[in-house]
C-alpha cells in the first residue's frame, strides 16, 4: 500500500514538473509572440512616419513652385504693360532671361522667403536656380542631367555652376527657344528637385 502510495506521489509530481515545463513553454511562446508584435508595429508606424513626411515634403515643394510660378504670371501681366517691374533687371529690355532670374532669394529680392526645406542650413543652401537652355520637354528627368550654364540662388549668394546635390532647388527652364527680355511671349517651366534629385514639373509653363 505504501509503495502505490509513494508511485502515486512520484506519478503526481511528475505530471507537476511536466506542466510546469508546459507552462513555460507557453509563457516563452506568448513572449516571442508579443515581441514580434511590437517589432511589427514599429515598423509599421515607422514605414507610415517616413511615408508622412515624403508626402509633407511633396505638398510644400509642389507649393513654393506654385508660387514661383505665380510670381512669374503676375510679372508676365506687369511686363505686357510695359509698366514698373520690381526688380528693374526683369524689365523688357534686349537682353537674355537669365539676367531677371539671378540672385532671386537674396534679401529684397522677389523670391527672399524662399528656403531648401530639406536642408539644415536655410541660410547658405541653395533654393532656387535658373537654367539658361530650353527643356526637352520631359515631365520627369533628374536634376543631375539639367543643361548648364545654371544660374543658382542661395539666400546669402548666387553664381553660376553646378550642384552636387539639387534636392529641393525650385527650378525654371525656358520652354522655348525664345529668349528675350524684351519679348512677353517668354514660355517658362517651373518645377523642383525632389529628395533623390528628380525633377518634377509643376503644371503648365507659364508666360514671361
Amino acid at each position: 500500500m505504501a509503495k502505490e502510495q509513494q508511485a502515486s506521489k512520484g506519478t503526481a509530481h511528475t505530471n507537476l514538473h511536466e506542466q510546469a515545463i508546459l507552462d513555460r513553454r507557453l509563457s516563452q511562446l506568448e513572449v516571442s509572440i508579443f515581441i514580434t508584435g511590437l517589432f511589427c508595429l514599429f515598423v509599421f508606424g515607422a514605414v507610415f512616419f517616413n511615408n508622412q513626411i515624403m508626402k509633407n515634403h511633396t505638398v510644400q515643394m509642389t507649393s513654393r513652385a506654385q508660387s514661383v510660378a505665380d510670381w512669374i504670371a503676375a510679372s508676365h501681366k506687369v511686363r505686357i504693360r510695359n509698366a514698373g517691374l520690381t526688380p528693374e533687371r526683369c524689365q523688357r529690355a534686349q537682353k537674355p532671361l537669365s539676367t531677371c532670374f539671378q540672385d532671386m532669394v537674396a534679401p529684397g529680392q522677389p523670391l527672399e522667403g524662399l528656403k531648401n526645406i530639406y536642408s539644415a542650413d536655410h541660410a547658405t543652401a541653395p533654393a532656387f536656380a535658373f537654367v539658361d537652355v530650353p527643356h526637352s520637354g520631359d515631365l520627369l528627368a533628374s536634376c543631375r542631367g539639367l543643361p548648364s550654364p545654371i544660374y543658382i540662388s542661395a539666400p546669402g549668394q548666387s553664381w553660376e555652376g553646378r550642384l552636387e546635390n539639387w534636392t529641393g532647388v525650385i527650378i525654371v527652364q525656358p520652354a522655348t527657344l525664345l529668349d528675350n527680355l524684351s519679348s512677353v511671349a517668354n514660355s517658362l517651366s517651373v518645377g523642383y528637385c525632389d529628395r533623390k534629385q528628380r525633377l518634377v514639373w509643376v503644371g503648365s509653363p507659364v508666360s514671361f
